[in-house]
């Protein structure tokens, strides 16, 4: 073998060996990135996660509408995901607070992050749903399938009705999410509830909603649509918060 030929098979192996390197070193390098990358978005997915547990996962909400206007904002083509809730009913407690009595939609219940620990909603007349606080601050069994009786009062005509006395069943209990020092507390009551005791025309709701994905390219573009909404269907700008 010729000295030419010795070069070549050398160069040959030496090249062989260097892109043998130089493909592993690529290879790990793309690995590397890949990892740093996953890693990146499983933390920002557990940032977003943990940011939609806490915070409430609504974009706007309009207060005290009218049964027929919440199905026409439910139909636009700008309203995502929509709930309903009203407060018609509380009882009054010491220094001044208050248990409502509410009733609202599976979807507004979501946005508002009130998560059921047990138990069922509402659904009979008598049924009815606490937070742990709720019970203790009216001296109740926090416990599903006991019978309470409770005095209260209910929204007619926007005033305090007289107060009445029920007994409900236990249905279920949320989440223990509400401080002792808070100055309101939460029960949840069946729509036929609602009905047997308010006309339906005394009945407003707060309508909870997302602006629809496609829509919602920016902040400034949600709080827009949300106020022009508002604005094109006279609601009231005290009625409305972003």
């Amino acid at each position: 073998m010729n000295m030419l030929q010795r070069i070549v098979k050398q160069n040959r192996k030496y090249y062989r060996k260097r892109n043998l390197l130089i493909g592993i070193a690529i290879f790990l390098a793309s690995l590397l990135i890949f990892v740093l990358l996953s890693i990146g978005v499983v933390f920002q997915q557990e940032q977003y996660a943990s940011i939609n547990a806490y915070y409430q996962n609504w974009q706007g909400w309009y207060k005290n509408i009218p049964k027929e206007l919440t199905k026409k904002l439910a139909s636009r083509q700008e309203t995502g995901k929509w709930g309903l809730y009203t407060s018609k009913a509380f009882t009054e407690l010491p220094k001044h607070k208050r248990v409502y009595y509410c009733y609202m939609t599976d979807n507004a219940r979501d946005m508002l992050r009130l998560k059921l620990a047990e138990g069922h909603m509402p659904k009979a007349e008598n049924e009815i749903v606490f937070t742990p606080e709720a019970a203790r601050k009216l001296k109740k069994p926090v416990k599903v399938g006991e019978s309470v009786t409770l005095s209260f009062q209910v929204l007619r005509n926007g005033k305090a009705d007289y107060s009445q006395k029920k007994e409900f069943v236990i249905s279920g209990l949320l989440e223990d999410t509400e401080s002792p020092d808070a100055n309101s507390f939460t029960a949840l009551i069946s729509e036929q509830f609602l009905k047997t005791e308010v006309p339906a025309e005394q009945i407003s709701y707060e309508f909870l909603f997302r602006v629809s994905d496609k829509d919602a390219s920016s902040t400034v573009q949600i709080e827009n649509i949300i106020q022009n909404m508002a604005a094109e269907y006279q609601i009231p700008e005290d009625n409305v918060r972003i």
